[in-house]
């Protein structure tokens, strides 16, 4: 079980999200305040995975929203980390291939493929905070069915 609360870091500033779900295939942590919400989210599961093959799934989902105001809609956010290991796959190569990934999610690189509705940075700093999560140690919770 990983600890509670767990924190994610955006933009330099550590935010510290207490567990207000758990269950034996996942968690959920928030953090809320008058104006928005930051809600990690982690599930596991056994089964088919993509391609028809046998194996584990793991989601670690970042989900950020901006509350409604009398001049600004409500705004939400989502980043997702998944990663689905076939049966018989060596965990070390998994996690190196997952930690490859979050080495890749640079600001420069996010900066390429980002557009859309929501502030820019406001979303990247969002990528960083989840791929800055994604640590070997936690990637090693992560596959052996922790949250």
């Amino acid at each position: 079980m990983l600890a509670d609360p767990q924190t994610i870091t955006v933009n330099s500033i550590a935010k510290n999200l207490a567990r207000i779900n758990q269950d034996n295939n996942g968690a959920v942590y928030r953090l809320r305040s008058s104006t928005d919400e930051l809600v990690l989210t982690i599930k596991h599961s056994d089964g088919k995975i993509s391609g028809g093959q046998f194996g584990e799934g793991h989601v670690v989902k970042v989900e950020y929203t901006v509350f409604a105001t009398s001049t600004v809609p409500q705004l939400r956010l989502a980043t997702w980390l998944v990663i689905q290991n076939p049966d018989g796959m060596d965990l070390t190569v998994v996690k190196n291939h997952v930690l490859a990934l979050c080495a890749f999610a640079t600001s420069a690189n996010i900066d390429k493929f980002l557009n859309g509705g929501m502030d820019l940075t406001v979303v990247k700093n969002h990528v960083l905070a989840l791929c800055a999560f994604a640590t070997s140690a936690n990637i090693d919770k992560f596959l052996n069915g922790e949250s």
